[in-house]
């Protein structure tokens, strides 16, 4: 009888060294080829919003940097970390991605855990969690270290499935669990966007895995109003710094129910196609780096998918059924507050919900449901428990080696490095030719490593913005150094911080001579 036949309830069974020991083995493997797989990140620098945060941090006032919401996202978790990050390693990003890495591997390790739990077979969450762990997609999160907060959101979800998943053996959560999950949750939903999500259904998670007791209404009753909670400290922290506006303005000629409608088409559409995407990702972009979606090939693997899904819920024993529903619901809810995050803008560009970044923690539910699709087939299907270790071996082996034959995804950073070099040479070379003891004063250049910021002056004051980050002083080997600026918005914005109040001058208009032509 094959480790996938293994019944799926109850999912956690006492295990002897020996069992354990291979239990190991199999959950070394798969992170073993995530490790592999994203190695890479290790070397890669600071890009877009990291130079923003690294400017902040040294500009705003610590709580302000900290506390003030983002592009629609509360951050304290993520940005306190980076602020201890910046005290620590300075500005070699080495060790920063070298520690994204590091919560990747663990991440994975979690899955595996998780989906032995579940499912109590090592095969189906070595599957689970080699297919996650290698997955492509997740470069977007893992590449980008402004953006690692989504992977700090993965390391909660999968803790809380794990306990949720052990209630079966360990009995009902007590207070020390309870307080814990709470705290889980005030962490994730300042981490990212999508951890905002995973604290609104966390109490739906509970009823969907807690046993049918007294105890679970007082349960699930806590936890919605932690769901509660959370859009109070979301809508506080925006209105306390003045962040982006909660809420639309409509304009007269459209109605509310106009809007209301067009919003939740697009909250739908959008949802749905970040779920299929995600999917056919997970499953195939592995093996098939090139697979475009919508297509042919990845609309199959969907359908294939989902077909399994309705099956295995269909004929699957009472906890089957539970967990495919909690792996829907961590998809669904993941990417709904996605897409209500950048639903103005997916309405002009409907492919932005394929960006990678946005599909690390709502692609954690493919494996799950993965696992559970295995071990239901293994019900009904015997196979020698050798030739399926066989064939895992082989098959994670294919997997690595495919990502180490397609190459280490394009990695947009090593040019964000070379521009950042380049306008640092350029500002040394402007201090060094202006003899010592003279004020030296350099034309705000453009910073392209800003990506669609790099014009924006008034979020990222380009050159004087890389002076901030990578000199500790205005004054350099005694020279004053300033930044001709031409936007008056921009000075005067400039004047109200740490390091940049009169740091921007602001560029003079030429002569009534000169501006007509005239010499």
């Amino acid at each position: 009888m094959t480790a996938l036949a293994t019944r799926s309830v109850p999912a956690v069974t006492p295990q002897t060294v020996p069992s354990l020991l291979r239990t190991w083995m199999w959950a070394g493997l798969a992170v073993t080829a995530a490790a592999i797989a994203y190695y890479p990140i290790v070397g890669h620098y600071f890009y877009g919003d990291d130079f923003s945060n690294l400017y902040r941090m040294r500009n705003e006032p610590l709580l302000e940097y900290i506390l003030k919401p983002q592009g629609g996202h509360l951050f304290v978790t993520s940005y306190s970390i980076f602020y201890l990050s910046d005290l620590l390693f300075g500005l070699n990003p080495q060790p920063y991605f070298a520690r994204v890495l590091a919560l990747h591997l663990v991440n994975t390790i979690l899955l595996f855990a998780v989906l032995r739990r579940v499912t109590g077979s090592d095969l189906a969450a070595c599957v689970g969690a080699t297919l996650w762990g290698v997955c492509p997609t997740h470069e977007g999160t893992l590449g980008w270290y402004s953006v690692f907060g989504q992977a700090i959101v993965g390391t909660v979800v999968l803790w809380l499935l794990y306990d949720l998943a052990g209630v079966e053996q360990n009995g009902m959560p007590g207070w020390g669990m309870r307080v814990r999950w709470v705290i889980l949750l005030l962490v994730s939903a300042t981490s990212f966007g999508t951890g905002l999500a995973v604290g609104l259904v966390f109490p739906l998670l509970v009823w969907l895995t807690l046993p049918r007791v007294r105890e679970r209404r007082a349960i699930v009753g806590l936890f919605a109003g932690v769901a509660l909670f959370i859009p109070v400290l979301y809508v506080s922290l925006h209105r306390l710094y003045q962040g982006p506006p909660i809420g639309l303005e409509i304009p007269h000629e459209i109605g509310i129910h106009h809007l209301v409608e067009r919003f939740g088409s697009l909250l739908v559409t959008m949802t749905l196609r970040g779920a299929a995407y995600g999917i056919a990702t997970t499953l195939v972009s592995t093996l098939h780096p090139t697979v475009r979606f919508p297509s042919p090939l990845a609309d199959a693997v969907v359908a294939v998918f989902l077909i399994a899904c309705i099956l295995s819920f269909s004929t699957g024993t009472h906890r089957t059924r539970r967990y495919l529903l909690v792996a829907l619901v961590v998809m669904l809810a993941s990417y709904a507050m996605v897409v209500a995050g950048r639903v103005g803008f997916d309405a002009a560009q409907p492919g932005l919900i394929y960006t990678n970044r946005y599909h690390y923690v709502a692609s954690i539910g493919v494996p799950l449901a993965v696992a559970l699709i295995l071990c239901e087939a293994g019900r009904r299907v015997r196979v020698r428990s050798r030739w399926m270790q066989a064939l895992l071996c082989l098959w994670v082996i294919a997997v690595v080696a495919a990502r180490l034959r397609n190459g280490d995804p394009p990695d947009p950073t090593q040019v964000a490095r070379q521009q950042t070099f380049g306008v640092l040479r350029s500002i040394q070379a402007a201090i060094e030719t202006t003899p010592s003891g003279e004020d030296v004063y350099i034309p705000n250049g453009d910073f392209a490593a800003m990506g669609p910021f790099s014009k924006a002056h008034i979020v990222f004051p380009g050159w004087a913005g890389v002076f901030v980050i990578y000199y500790p002083d205005n004054v350099v080997d005694g020279r004053n150094v300033y930044f001709i600026e031409p936007e008056y918005r921009v000075v005067r914005l400039a004047n109200l911080g740490r390091r940049t109040a009169g740091l921007l001058k602001l560029q003079l208009p030429p002569p009534p001579a000169e501006r007509d032509g005239n010499p």
